[in-house]
């Protein structure tokens, strides 16, 4: 089983808003796990174990195995900026403008 597998079974087909509110998470923090852009604090992680009728420790190695996983395809050092448009889409940050480059230049 992956973390992919415990949302399923954990959400059962239930909306992002429904389950924010059952759970008490805000739902653009929701979204953004069952997504698997950001994983659950510890307390939602425990949730999600009880909704997906799994152990707590199982899913602390789930959350653990996914931890890893998006730690080694994350992008290192200068790499990460290579596309600023995934900057936009990540984390809604804006690509800097000229304005910005020129304070920020190490020239």
């Amino acid at each position: 089983m992956n973390y992919k597998d415990v949302i399923v079974k954990a959400t059962k087909g239930r909306s992002v808003n429904s389950l924010a509110k059952a759970w008490g998470v805000p739902q653009k923090t929701m979204e953004s796990y069952i997504k698997g852009f950001t994983l659950p604090d510890p307390c939602t992680a425990i949730i999600l174990a009880d909704e997906a009728g799994i152990g707590h420790g199982k899913m602390l190695e789930i959350l653990a195995q996914e931890y890893k996983m998006k730690k080694a395809t994350r992008p290192r050092g200068s790499a990460a900026f290579q596309n600023k448009s995934s900057l936009v889409a990540r984390g809604g940050i804006e690509p800097p403008t000229q304005g910005f480059s020129i304070l920020c230049s190490t020239d």
